[in-house]
């Protein structure tokens, strides 16, 4: 009997480890924006000087992006049922995107204002950069699997 408790004990132990393993942190938005502005300024080589004049003005347009992104989320979930309202929703989410890129535009004008030329560039392709790594980490602790192998 004790060596049945025992061996269900350790069943039952090793299942909870192995349950723990498996289970990823929960994403955190907050975290995820602390990170992209440290890689972001690394990646640049922005002085603390640059990055305290340059990142509130990164984090505005963040902010402004974000409502963006939202609208277009909700436009994601509605389902049309007529071609007037699929044309309807197309020419909204045109329109976001356009909106998107006026912000970027205007706030790239507001970086060049307190950063190098040089330095927005490597602003610009250190956010890329940050955002593909980002996506292939996620890709790849989904299905626990490197990327290639079968």
């Amino acid at each position: 009997m004790k060596k049945c408790f025992f061996v269900f004990l350790l069943i039952v132990t090793v299942s909870f480890a192995v349950n723990a393993q498996n289970q990823r942190p929960k994403f955190s938005p907050q975290r995820y924006q602390e990170e992209m502005e440290k890689f972001i300024v690394a990646e640049s080589n922005l002085t603390s000087q640059e990055a305290e004049s340059f990142l509130p003005l990164f984090r505005e347009m963040g902010k402004k992006q974000r409502v963006v992104y939202q609208q277009m989320r909700k436009l994601g979930h509605e389902k049309p049922v007529s071609p007037d309202q699929c044309k309807n929703l197309i020419i909204q989410r045109d329109k976001m995107d356009l909106e998107l890129k006026s912000i970027q535009q205007l706030y790239h004008k507001k970086f060049l204002e307190v950063l190098s030329p040089c330095k927005v560039f490597n602003v610009i392709k250190a956010e890329e950069k940050f955002h593909r790594r980002q996506l292939k980490k996620w890709s790849h602790g989904a299905n626990n699997k490197p990327h290639g192998s079968k």
